[in-house]
């Protein structure tokens, strides 16, 4: 799937990767040439140690680059950071990845709170200047269903429901731009499938979906397992990016 000729990209950012799948992904030829550069190496190498966690996040790239980690309060989390100092025009890009803790319960929430403000006060400090990229897994619930239900069910309290909005202009302000809106809404037809009518608000650019995904339906813990749009590509473009 990562070599098809639809996701072929520039560069890959990946998270729950295991010393054994990075060992297994990077001896293979073709990752070899499309991705030469990586942050982390396979630690099936003699002179590699293991990966730092159980389950990380990794950057693979068709350019070289620098990259450093950003520790979070919570064992195992952190995103990892790319700078790419030579590839624009005019600046530099910065890619970080991230994984943030999931849950939708009011210690999550606040944590994810938390990991987004130091993630963002990382790059402010370190790369001001910078066009940014944060891709990952936010792990943020986006169904309104999802986020009532918990809420009528006591599983969250309003200030947790007020935290999720605050996180969501965390990711919003700086000039962020998400990437799936700005396509969404530049497309006249607007997105969703036949059973868009369906959707609560939240819901439409799912990349969780246990209605349509069986591993997500086995997985899910969410209410009535609804769609959510956990995953994204976040942009600040310093107008040097489109």
């Amino acid at each position: 799937t990562l070599l098809s000729q639809s996701a072929k990209a520039d560069g890959l950012v990946l998270q729950e990767v295991s010393d054994d799948f990075l060992s297994s992904l990077l001896n293979d030829a073709d990752i070899q040439i499309q991705y030469p550069f990586t942050s982390h190496g396979p630690p099936s190498q003699p002179d590699i140690g293991p990966l730092p966690s159980m389950r990380n996040v990794v950057i693979l790239c068709k350019w070289s680059f620098r990259w450093e980690m950003v520790p979070f309060h919570r064992r195992h989390k952190g995103a990892v950071v790319a700078d790419f100092d030579s590839i624009l025009h005019g600046g530099s890009l910065v890619v970080a990845g991230v994984h943030l803790t999931c849950g939708l319960t009011d210690g999550s929430v606040a944590a994810k709170r938390v990991q987004v403000q130091n993630l963002l006060n990382h790059l402010n400090n370190r790369y001001s200047d910078s066009s940014w990229v944060i891709a990952g897994d936010f792990n943020l619930a986006t169904s309104t269903y999802t986020i009532e239900s918990a809420l009528k069910s006591k599983s969250i309290t309003n200030q947790t429901r007020a935290t999720l909005s605050a996180v969501e202009d965390q990711l919003s302000g700086d000039s962020i731009t998400d990437a799936w809106t700005a396509a969404r809404d530049g497309q006249l037809s607007g997105v969703g499938g036949d059973d868009a009518d369906e959707l609560f608000e939240g819901e439409e650019g799912a990349t969780f979906d246990p209605r349509n995904n069986l591993l997500a339906a086995a997985t899910s813990g969410t209410s009535q397992n609804r769609p959510q749009r956990y995953d994204r590509i976040l942009v600040r473009s310093q107008e040097l990016l489109r």
